[in-house]
């Protein structure tokens, strides 16, 4: 009898956790599809909803909060982060997280969207820096993806006439990817990726894949924010003098229409056009944050050679 009733028991513990799971991948996939109505269509959200489950994991301080961090989450804007830290500013540190209710702009919705991934307390579940942590508590992801069309297509087949060109790869397309994450404060990205028709392991592509990106990250060191070495976007202001990486598109939403300014982030898409690529850092003390950044990346041209002087018509933008 006894035995029956620790079955029963443990039959409850593990359908609640299955259904904690459950919810919390929901509440994820709720504000994804949300997002995916003004992102590419080609666009990876591997990055967005791993950003996602961090804060799940460990939530976001809402009275400590940067503007940067707030944007991360997504379905916030620009006008309701500012309702926000006015709040704070004028009301003093939030004691309670219902409070949210009184904040201009903030409606049931999206107060329901925030509560898995905030908090009001400072005490706050993060292990100590160190090399035994780092394996301890790290999370790896490590995710390989094939694609080819069965269909015989005519660019990869070899033309009797030499004259006419083909591809001079085989037809899949296959991509790899790692991530590596300490708690959202170290993180290292790389992906490789191959397309249909490029070569692999021959020609051009001696190496392998036809594109490699790589990225390690460091955040809240002190006066380092953040740091990047590897492959980095910069995202400021409207975009008029320099933004690079995604941003949302057109919105029904007139709040949403404003780009969000992440500043500096690890690059770690699959796309071969505007990044950087060197070595960044976000500086701050108190309010005031400084940005240095160095990168050396080539970006494809067509140059018209006939003309004088010569000039730049087109940049490339397939990689």
């Amino acid at each position: 009898m006894q035995i029956r009733i620790l079955l029963l028991i443990l039959l409850l513990l593990l359908s609640k956790t299955t259904f904690s799971q459950t919810a919390q991948a929901r509440e994820i996939e709720i504000i994804i599809e949300a997002a995916a109505e003004n992102l590419p269509d080609d666009y990876d959200y591997f990055d967005l909803i791993n950003q996602l489950q961090n804060y799940r994991q460990h939530p976001l301080n809402l009275n400590t909060a940067t503007t940067a961090q707030l944007q991360d989450l997504l379905f916030l804007s620009y006008l309701q982060i500012s309702a926000l830290q006015e709040h704070i500013r004028s009301n003093g540190k939030l004691v309670d997280i219902l409070e949210l209710q009184s904040v201009d702009l903030f409606d049931l919705q999206t107060i329901q969207k925030l509560l898995p991934f905030v908090t009001i307390s400072s005490s706050l579940d993060f292990n100590k820096l160190s090399l035994n942590n780092l394996f301890r508590y790290g999370k790896s992801d490590l995710i390989f993806r094939f694609g080819e069309v069965l269909q015989d297509q005519k660019g990869f087949l070899i033309p009797k006439d030499s004259k006419l060109s083909h591809y001079t790869g085989n037809p899949q397309k296959l991509l790899g990817r790692y991530r590596f994450d300490f708690q959202n404060r170290i993180q290292l990205a790389f992906n490789m990726k191959k397309d249909a028709g490029e070569p692999f392991f021959a020609g051009k592509n001696s190496m392998g894949f036809d594109f490699y990106t790589a990225s390690l990250a460091f955040k809240n060191f002190g006066v380092i924010n953040k740091l990047v070495v590897g492959d980095y976007s910069l995202q400021f202001g409207q975009g008029l003098g320099l933004y690079t990486g995604f941003a949302f598109g057109k919105s029904a939403d007139a709040t949403l229409i404003p780009k969000v300014s992440r500043g500096l982030t690890p690059y770690s898409s699959t796309n071969e056009i505007n990044y950087f690529r060197g070595i960044a850092a976000t500086l701050q003390w108190k309010a005031v944050s400084f940005t240095p950044f160095i990168s050396d990346q080539p970006i494809d041209a067509t140059v018209q050679t006939t003309a004088n002087p010569e000039y730049v018509s087109s940049l490339g933008t397939t990689g």
